[in-house]
């Protein structure tokens, strides 16, 4: 798929520039933005949040703009700036104007601080007088504001073992952005899309000239006292309390048989990050697997699984026996070599659309070789735009094709695998006005795959224009100095700060047509996550005395319910009710 094209060149494109930011042990303050030749005059106008790298803040901290006007002389007609603050949907939030008065150096200067009251979405459109406006800025495609968002503190988010966390990120991670903690994320793949051998273990990474060479590089390695392979931003997340670095910890998920090296595999066969495995290889990738199950144990000891995803988006109409066989190789090497080793597969990216391939594998026997079973949940039918937001996820049935996936591994398999959805994205296209829909699209649909019990979920991405969460501002989409929030990036936040380490109970009855809802707990305490296509009011029974009603960006409001009935108004943006004791972030 195109997604595959786009890793491959960003990746290229680093590597023609120079190592990726991720050295740094603290987030670089943001830098100004620059002005185009197109601009009108010689005026330059830019601004940023100079306190934070990724536009993000937590609720408390005082969010600070700076802008600054170079290039206009005192003598010039009198220019103002003009700023327009409005939320996610394109409501008013404020509007301000500064007058410029230049210094002797023509350059003017001001910071000023901006609504963060409460927890959401804001984007500033900030233009001068004469009528010029901020630049489109890094990949970024399009110009004339800035945005930032307020989030939930991460250093209240309660950290839960990997069998009890839920939320990831497919994508790669800038420490220098580093949005994982404000989104609240745990889960993220291994680094195994970086085409440079020392990270992570794809096989076609780590063993591109020969078999053995893995093992060759770790002997290497060892006999000068020196890790291999390397640890990346994910042995090293971390945010910042006033300069202060703060551990984050994540979970990370390796996909062996990825971009498999071509001396292993059937000329011709090759094709995105899959080929068939020659007959005379398949001792060489049983070697592999049991080097990779002993590497992961050492660079992890205090993981209760380690979870291998085999394959990824591996779908062809030929090569079932070669599909299989890989992963009976894989299946029994891993398990030999690792007592916590827990496989799946296959992520396929065109299940949602059709069971048809899933349904052949199972039945020749996929699944004698699966502890869990990996999902790409793309619902779009547009060819190369998988995650087309013409349709909400719904409406692409993905309650349904969820249900039908469970069913069908179940009856295949005789056995209720774990289920995992290992990537799912919805684009934008760069377009401001399909944002709301995006974050829309992936907060409902996460509240969608945890209600239906998957183990877990890896929305894509973070930085990628069009899919990512955030924009890249500077630094290219892969590892960037700079990024700025979308809309979805406070939803989600609010999302996983509410729901993280809770369990689905089930769908909520009653709703009425095209409204959706889901009931989670932990422990005595329950959240309850509603939404619909049209906006409604609904009665819900509850037990307490009182709960508390969340917007879909987690500001919450205390509601009395003396008579065991709360009501409230539901629409396309999810609300959530909580109430008991037990639940997390109190």
């Amino acid at each position: 798929m195109n997604r595959l094209g786009w890793y491959i060149a960003g990746v290229l494109l680093w590597l023609a520039t120079g190592s990726p930011p991720l050295w740094s042990s603290c987030p670089e303050r943001v830098e100004r933005r620059e002005a185009s030749d197109a601009e009108s005059g010689n005026v330059r106008l830019s601004a940023s949040t100079p306190d934070s790298s990724i536009s993000t803040f937590a609720l408390g901290q005082r969010v600070t703009l700076e802008f600054s006007v170079e290039g206009h002389a005192q003598s010039d007609e009198p220019l103002a700036l003009k700023l327009h603050f409005v939320d996610e949907t394109g409501r008013t939030v404020k509007r301000q104007e500064l007058v410029i008065h230049p210094d002797k150096g023509v350059r003017w200067k001001a910071q000023l601080t901006a609504p963060s009251q409460r927890m959401g979405f804001w984007r500033v459109y900030v233009s001068l007088s004469n009528g010029q406006t901020l630049p489109r800025e890094g990949l970024r495609q399009r110009g004339g504001y800035l945005t930032y968002a307020v989030v939930p503190d991460p250093a209240r988010r309660t950290l839960y073992s990997e069998r009890e966390t839920f939320f990831g990120m497919n994508g790669l991670f800038s420490r220098q952005a580093n949005v994982m903690p404000y989104l609240g994320l745990r889960w993220m793949y291994e680094p195994s899309t970086i085409a440079v051998r020392q990270y992570g273990y794809a096989w076609g990474q780590l063993e591109p000239d020969y078999a053995g060479q893995f093992a060759d590089d770790r002997a290497a390695a060892r006999a000068e006292k020196r890790t291999y392979p390397l640890n990346l931003f994910v042995h090293n997340s971390a945010y910042f309390v006033d300069g202060v670095r703060k551990p984050w910890k994540v979970y990370s998920l390796p996909t062996l048989f990825y971009a498999p090296p071509k001396w292993a595999v059937l000329p011709g066969t090759a094709r995105g990050a899959h080929g068939h495995l020659k007959p005379e290889a398949e001792g060489a990738w049983r070697n592999y697997c049991i080097q990779v199950a002993q590497a992961y144990r050492e660079q992890y000891p205090d993981r209760v699984e380690n979870i291998y995803q085999i394959t990824w988006e591996p779908q062809d109409d030929s090569g079932d026996e070669r599909l299989i066989r890989t992963y009976q190789i894989a299946y029994r090497a891993l398990h030999e070599a690792d007592p916590r080793a827990v496989v799946i597969g296959p992520a396929c990216s065109t299940t949602m659309l059709s069971r048809a391939w899933d349904a052949r594998l199972l039945e020749k026997g996929l699944g004698n070789y699966l502890d869990g079973y990996s999902v790409h949940h793309y619902l779009s039918r547009i060819p190369n735009d998988p995650g087309d937001l013409g349709s909400t996820p719904e409406q692409n049935g993905m309650i349904e094709g969820l249900r039908s996936i469970a069913s069908l591994v179940r009856k295949q398999t005789g056995r209720r695998l774990p289920l995992f959805a290992t990537e799912l994205g919805f684009n934008d296209d760069g377009d401001p006005g399909q944002e709301l829909l995006q974050a829309q699209a992936h907060v409902r649909s996460s509240l969608i795959l945890l209600g239906e019990g998957y183990r877990l979920h890896m929305p894509f991405s973070t930085y990628l224009p069009g899919y990512g969460f955030y924009d890249s501002l500077q630094g290219g989409s892969y590892f960037p100095k700079r990024a700025a929030p979308k809309a979805v990036v406070p939803a989600y936040a609010a999302m996983t700060f509410l729901l993280e380490g809770h369990k689905s109970t089930g769908p909520i009855a009653g709703l009425g047509s095209r409204a959706w809802g889901y009931t989670y707990r932990r422990g005595e305490g329950t959240v309850q996550a509603l939404w619909s296509e049209t906006r409604r009011p609904v009665r819900l029974p509850v037990e307490q005395p009182h709960v508390e009603v969340f917007d879909w960006m987690g500001n919450g409001t205390q509601i009395a319910t003396p008579l065991g009935i709360v009501e409230v108004r539901i629409g396309p943006n999810p609300i959530y009710i909580r109430s008991g004791t037990g639940s997390p972030n109190d």
